[in-house]
């Protein structure tokens, strides 16, 4: 389990069932776990986002005021991106810089680094 999920459990901002219920769904919709808890109301998206910080110390990025490299975006299939929620900024000596919903997800982090050979610098 994630945790910034775990963190979120522990501060009763989710209920584990429904944790399992979306984990169940993931991969038939191909949608982060943390997507699927937001659609179905089961969390607030501020709240994931408060948590991470909280939990991950990671910097925070603003998508919306980046501008993106679009060879990057190549780097990582959209269906793994969307998978996972990461999105690719950029690149700064040598290290991806990569935004995720859930900066703590290892698997994610794995994949993009497999994916792109370059050790991978995570954002919120």
């Amino acid at each position: 389990m994630s945790t910034v999920l775990a963190a979120m459990i522990k501060k009763n901002l989710l209920d584990q069932n429904n944790l399992f219920a979306a984990k169940g769904k993931r991969n038939s919709t191909q949608k982060p776990v943390q997507d699927l808890l937001i659609e179905k109301g089961h969390m607030k998206e501020a709240d994931l986002f408060n948590s991470a910080r909280k939990v991950s110390n990671v910097p925070v990025i603003d998508l919306d005021q980046t501008p993106v490299e679009p060879a990057l975006i190549e780097m990582i299939p959209l269906k793994t991106a969307r998978y996972h929620g990461i999105f690719p900024v950029r690149v700064e000596k040598g290290e991806l810089m990569l935004a995720m919903s859930d900066p703590c997800d290892v698997v994610a982090i794995d994949d993009a680094h497999f994916l792109t050979e370059l050790k991978i610098h995570t954002l919120l």
